[in-house]
């Protein structure tokens, strides 16, 4: 079992929602724009949540655009995911909405 507020723990329950719910596009934003970050955040060793900082947020919008993924469309996911968190009441960095 993953400790709830870790990394994966938020992922895998934010992806089972996504899925259940079949938001399709959003799962699909996940991929591309949130996951990455995850994965970036969990290759430097941090494993919790509240490890991600708006510089990281700030970096994967850099990268959905190089992607050419709509910069909205990935303000979008991160504000969904973000809202997650605050439904699920997982502890992050207050600033990650002002990204």
């Amino acid at each position: 079992m993953h400790d709830p507020n870790s990394l994966m723990g938020v992922a895998f329950r934010y992806a089972r929602w996504l899925r259940e719910t079949e938001q399709w596009e959003a799962m699909d934003l996940f991929a591309f724009v949130i996951h990455p970050a995850l994965g970036r955040l969990a290759g430097m060793g941090k494993t919790r949540i509240a490890d991600l900082t708006p510089a990281i947020v700030d970096r994967t919008l850099a990268v959905a655009a190089q992607d050419r993924i709509d910069r909205a469309l990935a303000l979008g996911a991160w504000s969904d995911f973000i809202d997650f968190l605050d439904v699920e009441g997982v502890p992050h960095h207050p600033d990650l909405r002002a990204s």
